[in-house]
């Protein structure tokens, strides 16, 4: 009777197996790999391209266009938040951009238009021109806003900034047993 229960279970286990390889190896409903930015913008745009002739089709082909609220005041509070985030990338420049650079502090003014984005971005002298200073107007170049009402504001922005240090020369380990 043992030898029976056994033989069930074997076929129980090899039964199982088998199912889990039909269901495990059967057609997949995914890409069998990621896709990349490229693919992925081909497919919202063929995606969106369906949308529209269907749309198209059913008649309904007017397009809205939404009007920036001009209600939404220009968000003071979260535009400092996001001008310090880009200050900690524009005090790394005089380490990236090699060469001698000025120390002090950068007057930056920066223009963001009425949906977030920035429209200006300067620097005041002496750190205009040159490889420093596109380093840090395109840290703060990249700074992104809640869409608000007003046509455009513009920002003043000051930032600190040490002078470049060379790199330290590496110093030799201390050899054991030796004195100090």
């Amino acid at each position: 009777m043992s030898t029976r229960f056994l033989s069930v279970g074997a076929l129980l286990v090899a039964g199982g197996a088998v199912m889990s390889a039909l269901v495990g190896c059967g057609p997949s409903m995914e890409s069998d790999r990621v896709q990349s930015p490229e693919e992925r913008l081909q497919e919202q745009e063929r995606l969106q391209y369906e949308a529209e002739l269907e749309a198209q089709k059913r008649g309904d082909n007017s397009e809205v266009e939404v009007a920036p609220d001009e209600t939404v005041k220009f968000d003071k509070k979260g535009a400092k938040m996001e001008l310090q985030r880009a200050s900690l990338s524009a005090r790394t420049c005089p380490k990236v951009v090699e060469g001698k650079h000025p120390q002090g502090t950068a007057d930056f003014n920066i223009t963001f238009r009425s949906d977030g984005s920035v429209k200006d971005a300067t620097v005041a002298p002496p750190f205009d021109g040159g490889p420093l200073a596109e380093c840090m107007l395109n840290a703060y170049r990249a700074v992104i806003l809640k869409p608000f009402g007003e046509a455009e504001v513009t920002v003043p922005w000051q930032l600190e900034l040490q002078a470049s240090e060379p790199p330290a020369e590496p110093k030799p380990a201390p050899k054991k047993g030796a004195k100090k």
